[in-house]
């Protein structure tokens, strides 16, 4: 047994020799598509009671990161950060406002003005994501999966799981750039005023610039 051990160690040490770090940042388009809310109940001062639900929906928002980790026989290991700042484009509410039917639609700032509730939010992920390089020369396509957690502003942190595609090319012999659609589905949160979401789906497109260092 401990010579196998032994062998396989031995086996390793060419593929460990030429392993690479990675470090890279990327930017680009985030969206968010509708997301619901569940029931929920709210004394809102000067306004009254709330028993309602409702649709939300974001504007296309600015997204940017960086990763950083080892590339390993056709593989990657890295830990990333995401980020991404949610602005409510529209909303509906719908439910009672002091026992009487209720239904508001608005802008975001006319929600706010309204019923003093905000759904903007700051979003930040962070993962550990592995990847899949293609052995294709020039460009380098990949597949990814990411697990870690969702920290969004004035809400719950809650598990995060991704799926990316992308391309990467090499400039030089260190540098690279690529592109890359990543996919974030984010357990729902409840907001520190006991607004409760539904799951929330994240779409990503990003420019990356990144360097390998090798060991």
């Amino acid at each position: 047994m401990r010579a196998l051990m032994l062998a396989a160690v031995l086996a390793l040490i060419p593929s460990l020799a030429s392993a690479q770090f990675y470090a890279e940042g990327f930017g680009g388009i985030a969206e968010v598509p509708d997301i619901g809310t569940k029931n929920y109940s709210i004394d809102i001062p000067s306004v009254g009671l709330l028993d309602a639900s409702s649709k939300l929906k974001y504007k296309q928002t600015f997204s940017g990161g960086a990763e950083a980790g080892v590339h390993l026989l056709g593989w990657r290991l890295g830990a990333g950060w995401d980020t991404a700042s949610t602005h409510l484009d529209k909303g509906t509410i719908t439910g009672t406002l002091n026992g009487a039917p209720y239904v508001f639609e608005g802008t975001g700032d006319e929600i706010a003005d309204a019923l003093g509730l905000s759904f903007n939010n700051n979003l930040h992920i962070v993962s550990a994501n592995l990847y899949y390089n293609f052995p294709v020369p020039i460009v380098q396509p990949f597949i990814g999966f990411g697990a870690g957690s969702a920290f969004i502003e004035n809400a719950s942190t809650e598990i995060a799981l991704s799926a990316s595609a992308g391309a990467r090319v090499p400039l030089g012999s260190r540098a690279y750039v690529g592109a890359r659609y990543r996919f974030t589905y984010i357990q729902g949160p409840q907001d520190d005023i006991g607004i409760t979401y539904k799951p929330i789906m994240l779409h990503s497109v990003s420019l990356i610039l990144g360097v390998n260092l090798g060991l």
